[in-house]
């Protein structure tokens, strides 16, 4: 089984190559390829496969977009929206006798030095609200023993948990009690520059596949909202998919080991 296909990283479309390539010969063997938000069409035809959809239920999002295009500044903004939300739905909270349950706000940020800058920033605001306000980041390169910990750990009643994140809370990811999610709308990726023949990050606009997914935190437990820092024209105007990641990254070093590791003849990789 290959989940999360829509990642399209290099490590699942070299194996979803190779499968094609030894399925040929071994009709014993079944190929399961997951998603939620897959091209399926573009599966079914490389592969020849059958399609199956499972439906699932959700209560309604309500969705909010900025009315005009934020550029550069779609960070601030993005963190003066959670300051924003986090005082709103904290005194919603607190103004149930007795206190209403708590609720995570779900922010997707572009990296871990945007999730530590908002991190500090909410810190800053409600540091006289310690109890009250739960704040944590969640990126790629924190231990999977912190992220456990972040995702285990519930808030008291009336406590609103703020989580900052990447695109990995887009699916790897699922918390409980999502009640609101801010898209900041932007991701940072790796691209190889063959002209130089090094490496460097970039940001970009995510996908339209990206901001449904993000979107989906939220609605699982009950009504929820989405707060989307662009344009309803900037979404439909978004690609549909990410770019695979085997058309940006430097597969060099890949295909050397598929050389050295393939069952063709020595003389042959000559």
């Amino acid at each position: 089984m290959l989940d999360e296909a829509h990642e399209r990283t290099i490590d699942l479309d070299v194996i979803m190559g190779l499968f094609k390539q030894f399925a040929l010969s071994r009709k014993d063997i079944r190929l399961v390829v997951t998603s939620a938000t897959i091209c399926s069409e573009q599966y079914v035809k490389f592969f020849s496969a059958a399609q199956i959809n499972c439906e699932q239920t959700l209560f309604p999002i309500e969705f909010a977009y900025t009315p005009v295009t934020l550029g550069y500044k779609y960070y601030m903004e993005t963190v003066h929206q959670a300051q924003a939300v986090v005082a709103d739905r904290l005194a919603f909270l607190q103004s149930t006798k007795p206190p209403g349950e708590s609720e995570i706000i779900l922010v997707f940020l572009a990296d871990m030095q945007q999730i530590h800058s908002a991190t500090f920033a909410l810190q800053q605001e409600f540091q006289n609200q310690t109890g009250q306000v739960e704040i944590a980041g969640m990126y790629g390169a924190l231990p999977h023993e912190e992220q456990a910990v972040i995702m285990r750990r519930p808030a008291k009643p009336g406590c609103v948990k703020v989580v900052f994140a990447t695109n990995v809370a887009e699916t790897s990811i699922t918390f409980d009690r999502v009640m609101n999610v801010i898209d900041s709308g932007m991701q940072k990726f790796l691209r190889y520059n063959p002209k130089t023949g090094i490496s460097g990050f970039e940001y970009s606009k995510i996908s339209k596949n990206a901001a449904v997914q993000r979107a989906g935190r939220t609605g699982r437990q009950g009504p929820g909202k989405c707060y989307r820092m662009y344009t309803e024209g900037e979404y439909y105007a978004m690609n549909q998919v990410n770019q695979p990641a085997i058309l940006l990254q430097n597969i060099g070093s890949l295909l050397l080991w598929l050389m050295l590791n393939s069952t063709f003849p020595h003389s042959s990789h000559q």
